[in-house]
């Protein structure tokens, strides 16, 4: 009888042996959900049960659940554990100073798949650092003040004011959503900035024009019965194939990072016939406008240290910055042309999504509080005398020369509030220490916002 199970006994050994073998391994001293360590699943029941949809307030709970600044979760199944630090000077500390934590793959992995070659998916080194000097100069103030804002940034805000003033009037006191009025905003702001006239197609022209074909009279009547306590929809205009390929880009960034397995979800994003067509009218797009860029260059190379004059955009100022490093090492970076699409790939998607989901948020919590929005108008109109005694708007000059103390503080809090970037990731380059716990190699390390 023991010679007939013996074959059973062994495969039921080796079954539960090759099962403790894949459960996951806590690192020792760091507090975790016991539950979580005895199944392959690690913490994702717990989240999909207590925060679906919601990973960062599911963190932050851990928190005070543990009592401690520091704690390691499993985020998916057979992986190894995650250390989130919820601590303010420490995550400082990791992000700013600490050299022994480098970018981590997982946000790589996520990033790849639209853009393999921009920067933020590099791991600090020589690569990265000639990348990012093409992208150095894009946020200083004298750029943004000479090249982004004026004017076409300002056109671009004084079109979503038209739009908004065209859907109030067809609204007749009707609440309408501003949301997606924001998100094409965003978009056109991030096209000024990125490449300026060069490229011509915005995503709110059309909605202005659609709604400026619309009276309240036979644009609206199939709503007129709605009670005005109901949002009002409007309908929304098509936009030009390359903007929509660009918003696709985001959200194909965003379904892979929630699958937890990133690179697995970009292979089966990638098999779709819909989404490698919209990458080709993308990329044909951004190819283009560098191409424009480097021939606008070559014809300004007489007068090369004018930038003052001929950088009208982003993308004039990155070739410039590309031409740099060439004079600097002797040659150009390999495959260029790809490194320089996937540059404006990335400032164009993560520039957008950032910028919109703040705005949205901003006004949220600005018509929420009635107090702040009428100190903020005050301290906009007491400043900007001219523009108000002439019955006018700002120009853009005025909106950049503009110190405005209260408004400041508005914005600080906008991006304090929107938890636009939930949180930062890092991966341990070698064995380390934080908060007095060793912590391996190889260890993604997350530090919530």
């Amino acid at each position: 009888m023991a010679g007939r199970f013996g074959p059973v006994h062994r495969g039921l050994a080796n079954f539960v042996h090759l099962y403790q073998s894949i459960l996951p391994k806590p690192i020792p001293g760091i507090p975790y959900n016991k539950h979580a360590a005895k199944s392959i699943f690690g913490d994702i029941p717990d989240i999909k049960r207590e925060s679906p949809g919601n990973l960062p307030s599911w963190i932050a709970a851990q928190s005070r659940r543990h009592h401690s600044p520091i704690f390691q979760v499993w985020l998916g199944p057979l992986t190894k554990p995650t250390v989130v630090i919820a601590d303010f000077q420490e995550g400082q500390d990791i992000l700013l100073r600490r050299k022994e934590l480098d970018r981590s793959s997982f946000m790589s992995n996520v990033l790849s798949g639209e853009a393999k070659s921009f920067h933020i998916t590099l791991k600090t080194g020589p690569q990265w650092k000639t990348q990012r000097r093409l992208l150095q100069d894009l946020m200083t103030p004298a750029f943004l003040h000479r090249v982004a804002a004026p004017p076409n940034i300002y056109k671009s805000a004084l079109r979503l004011l038209d739009l908004w003033k065209r859907k109030a009037h067809l609204a007749e006191g009707r609440a309408f959503s501003a949301e997606n009025d924001v998100f094409y905003a965003a978009l056109d702001a991030v096209l000024d900035f990125g490449f300026g006239d060069a490229a011509p197609m915005r995503a709110l022209i059309p909605q202005v024009v659609l709604l400026a074909s619309m009276s309240a009279a036979n644009g609206m009547a199939e709503q007129s019965s709605a009670h005005y306590s109901d949002v009002l929809e409007f309908p929304t205009a098509s936009i030009d194939p390359a903007l929509e390929a660009t918003l696709q880009s985001a959200e194909n960034v965003g379904g892979a990072a929630m699958t937890g397995f990133p690179k697995l979800a970009w292979s089966v994003i990638g098999l779709r016939q819909g989404i490698r067509r919209g990458r080709a009218v993308r990329d044909d797009f951004l190819v283009d406008q560098v191409l424009q860029a480097s021939d606008r260059f070559k014809t300004q190379l007489r007068d090369v240290d004018n930038e003052d004059k001929h950088v009208k955009s982003a993308i004039d100022l990155m070739v410039r910055r590309l031409n740099s490093v060439m004079e600097r090492e002797g040659h150009l970076l390999p495959d260029w042309i790809e490194t320089m699409r996937a540059e404006s790939a990335g400032f164009v998607v993560a520039g957008h999504d950032t910028t919109s989901t703040t705005l949205c948020w901003g006004i949220k919590f600005i018509a929420d509080d009635q107090t702040v929005q009428q100190r903020l108008f005050e301290s906009i109109r007491s400043f900007h005398t001219a523009a108000s005694s002439e019955g006018r708007l700002p120009t853009h000059a005025e909106i950049c020369d503009a110190n405005i103390p209260y408004l400041d503080a508005v914005i600080e809090e906008m991006l304090r509030l929107a938890h636009t970037a939930t949180s930062q990731d890092r991966e341990c380059k070698e064995d380390t220490v934080i908060l007095g716990h060793v912590i391996p190699r190889g260890t993604t390390v997350i530090v919530p916002n």
